[in-house]
């Protein structure tokens, strides 16, 4: 839903100046930062993104960087020719903080064969992450569940996570993602139900024992499934406060896609729970 070919009337291509514009707008109202741009063959290259990350590392450099999926640090690489560990280096040394969970969609070759053939595979997705746990990069980790793929196969791939989480303990973060349907060729697989996704959530929990923490993301779900998920299992209920993200509204999301801050703290409090402002790497901060 998302992707979109370059000759569509909605393809864009930010500027690096625009990026670094964006990027660095009111730098005083937030703390992380999140990029991600899919596998654009002019922009997404380590050659592209290293002078953008070293300016706006210079630009705001209180501000944390959680840039690119590893389905894109592996275009990337295979773009450069150079090792995930090589790449990944250059861009933790430009700034990067952090690499989004996003990518992993289903981690069996089946799911991904008819969504994804040409992204990366299961193996590369968890390579990368080994590899950036490996030089102290914390990451997260998502599933895009409510498709092609079979309640077996959601356990097989959260029982990937839960391996590899056992090896490197650098995942800070599992972020379960309920699939939307439109503007995509799997629109006859509609829309997860509500029951759907709490027992989701609470799957995880009991399965990703290892993991700290599950995010329910209210983009996906709604602000008040996203209530509900800290009920069954997750403790962050994550997402953007501006109007910048793009990826479920492209999927036909009928969600509000940006809330004021005082929403998100009231609907924790609502929920019975205590809203707490944290940093990219869940070191609390103050009272939200």
């Amino acid at each position: 839903s998302f992707a979109a070919h370059e000759k569509e009337s909605r393809a864009y291509r930010m500027t690096a100046e625009q990026i670094l514009e964006k990027a660095c707008a009111d730098p005083n109202d937030y703390d992380e930062l999140h990029i991600v741009g899919g596998h654009d063959p002019k922009q997404t290259s380590i050659e592209f993104w290293l002078p953008v990350i070293e300016a706006m590392h210079e630009r705001i450099p209180h501000v944390q960087l959680a840039l690119f999926t590893a389905a894109e640090i592996d275009y990337m690489c295979k773009r450069a020719r150079c090792s995930y560990e090589e790449g990944l280096t250059q861009l933790r040394d430009a700034g990067v903080t952090s690499l989004n969970g996003g990518g992993a969609e289903i981690l069996v070759k089946r799911v991904r064969d008819l969504v994804c053939p040409r992204k990366a595979s299961a193996q590369e997705w968890l390579e990368v992450h080994r590899v950036a746990h490996s030089i102290g990069m914390k990451t997260n980790c998502t599933m895009l569940y409510g498709h092609v793929e079979t309640l077996d196969e959601r356990v097989e791939h959260l029982a990937l996570l839960r391996e590899l989480q056992a090896q490197t303990g650098g995942f800070k973060c599992f972020v379960p993602l309920a699939f939307h349907p439109e503007e995509n060729e799997l629109h006859e697989y509609g829309w997860t139900g509500g029951v759907d996704d709490l027992r989701t959530i609470a799957v995880s929990r009991l399965m990703l024992d290892n993991i700290d923490h599950i995010k329910a993301y209210w983009i996906s779900y709604g602000i008040k499934m996203a209530q509900l998920g800290l009920n069954f299992g997750a403790d962050d209920i994550d997402g953007p406060v501006d109007n910048q993200q793009r990826i479920y509204r492209d999927a036909g999301s009928k969600t509000d896609q940006s809330t004021p801050l005082s929403d998100l703290k009231r609907a924790i409090e609502e929920a019975g729970f205590e809203p707490t402002r944290r940093n990219l790497l869940y070191r609390v901060l103050e009272p939200a």
